[in-house]
């Protein structure tokens, strides 16, 4: 797999505590079909996905990921995206973190597997 781009786009609300962050990235597959799995809500282990939030403590983090052009086939904990042989696909990572104290919070991306 190879990382082809990426974009952030974060959305402070100050008043809150609140921010939206957006990360955009596409990879392309080399040398056969790619397969990611979607998010697995029990075992956070078999996702393809993996991210930290420096600064944890009382805060609460939501997000999902998503693609508009990888094909993602079955439903639930068992779905997972296919990016064909040669082909690139684009994936959308957005996360939610409402603050419970005053800091500074960081979201990223520490793998794709």
């Amino acid at each position: 797999m190879t990382l082809i781009s990426t974009s952030i786009a974060a959305t402070p609300d100050k008043a809150n505590k609140e921010a939206d962050a957006t990360i955009t990235f596409t990879v392309k597959a080399n040398g056969g079909d790619i397969y990611m799995n979607h998010i697995d809500e029990e075992t956070t282990a078999k996702e393809a996905i993996a991210y930290a939030v420096t600064d944890l403590g009382d805060e609460s983090l939501t997000y999902y990921y998503s693609s508009s052009d990888a094909t993602l086939t079955g439903s639930g904990d068992n779905s997972y995206y296919t990016i064909p042989s040669g082909q690139t696909r684009t994936f959308t990572i957005v996360i939610h973190i409402i603050s419970g104290n005053a800091g500074f919070y960081k979201a990223n991306i520490t793998n794709v597997r």
